[in-house]
């Protein structure tokens, strides 16, 4: 009975564990390292948009294939949170690259 819950509930756990987050503020006060970070977010907040976009895209997909091919439409649905990790690793490699570059002391 409760099976189909299961599904759903890994499902909304790897959107919570894999959430895409803006740095607030500069870790080192120099100002290359603060005047970088309008740019940094500005492509973090490009990466949350596409990251929304696909997701969008993914659920519209498989909901409209669901009354052609039944059940068996919903696949795609779980192939979301690889996607949504993808995009994760990609946001932390362009923090990763702006503390490298702008932001040691």
């Amino acid at each position: 009975m409760y099976q189909k819950y299961r599904v759903s509930s890994l499902i909304i756990l790897c959107f919570f564990v894999s959430c895409i987050s803006l740095p607030e503020d500069a870790k080192v006060s120099t100002t290359n390292c603060q005047g970088s970070l309008y740019s940094v977010r500005r492509d973090i907040k490009e990466i949350q948009e596409d990251n929304r976009n696909l997701i969008l895209s993914l659920t519209a997909g498989s909901i409209s294939s669901v009354l052609v091919l039944g059940p068996v439409g919903l696949m795609p649905i779980f192939s979301i949170p690889y996607f949504y990790n993808k995009k994760k690793q990609k946001a932390e490699q362009v923090i990763q690259t702006w503390e490298e570059n702008y932001c040691k002391e």
